[in-house]
């Protein structure tokens, strides 16, 4: 018997065993947690009367998994335009279509697609 660790198949990342998608997934769950503290310090206004108004439609939200995703999905955004300012590299058009692919159906899969690029750039520090 081996005593190496088994590691799931995908993309690795610097350090040892660490994958890509591992380190998304806990990018993704500090954000989640982020967001959770966010709406649990939110307290409902007591004593104040509303005014009568036109009832307002429903706005469908977001799941706090989704925006999470886009969390990580603009923090990632934000570092690849820092590098594009200091570089003067043009978005690839390889980044543009996995970022139009995440925007249409965001999941971890997709949010993966993206970080790939940012990893070959070593733009990742995490």
């Amino acid at each position: 018997m081996s005593d190496k660790p088994l590691v799931s198949a995908g993309p690795r990342l610097k350090g040892p065993g660490r994958l890509l998608i591992d380190r998304l997934r806990e990018r993704v769950d500090r954000a989640d947690r982020a967001i959770e503290r966010q709406e649990s310090a939110r307290r409902p206004r007591v004593g104040r009367r509303r005014r009568a108004t036109t009832p307002v439609p429903a706005v469908p939200t977001l799941s706090r998994e989704v925006q999470a995703l886009r969390a990580v999905f603009t923090d990632l955004g934000a570092a690849h335009g820092q590098y594009r300012r200091r570089s003067g590299e043009r978005v690839s058009p390889g980044l543009r279509t996995a970022a139009e692919a995440f925007k249409a159906a965001p999941s971890l899969a997709t949010l993966v697609r993206v970080a790939e690029f940012f990893d070959d750039l070593d733009l990742l520090d995490w």
